[in-house]
């Protein structure tokens, strides 16, 4: 039928037993591990972040089927398609040259361009499309406030 058990059971007294010899390990361990999330911590620089929702609809034609009006389904490619138009140029360049990002950020990097600006906003932007929804979210993470 069965077996017998011949393994050793350990109960809450003996755990209790091996966390008692070793409370000085763990105590240190503790905090340590507060110390060094403390400092890290303080020591981060702050970063914000912005962020627009933006309803996206397709201009869809009705269509006439046996007289009646149908509209055509949804198109993953058409929200694909928008959003690699938000990251481009034509949308991000008038962005860096309204908000003088250039000027803004040569303090921090002085061999600057244009160019680098709009690869350097590329990185900071987030487009993503929330799922099953026509809605299309931009968000910009920056270490100023005001730029965010």
């Amino acid at each position: 039928m069965g077996q017998p058990d011949n393994e050793p059971k350990l109960h809450f007294y003996d755990y209790w037993r091996v966390i008692k010899s070793h409370l000085g390990v763990i105590v240190i361990i503790f905090l340590l591990v507060v110390a060094t999330t403390a400092f890290v911590t303080f020591t981060m620089t702050p970063k914000y972040e912005s962020a627009a929702m933006l309803d996206v609809t397709p201009d869809q034609p009705t269509i006439q089927l046996f007289g009646r009006d149908y509209a055509q389904g949804y198109d993953p490619v058409f929200f694909r398609t928008q959003l690699k138009i938000l990251e481009s140029k034509d949308i991000l360049n008038p962005v860096i040259d309204r908000l003088e990002l250039v000027d803004r950020w040569k303090k921090k990097y002085p061999t600057l361009t244009k160019e680098l600006a709009y690869v350097l906003l590329k990185k900071k932007l987030d487009t993503s499309q929330l799922p099953n929804t026509t809605l299309i979210e931009v968000a910009i993470v920056s270490e100023d406030k005001e730029e965010a």
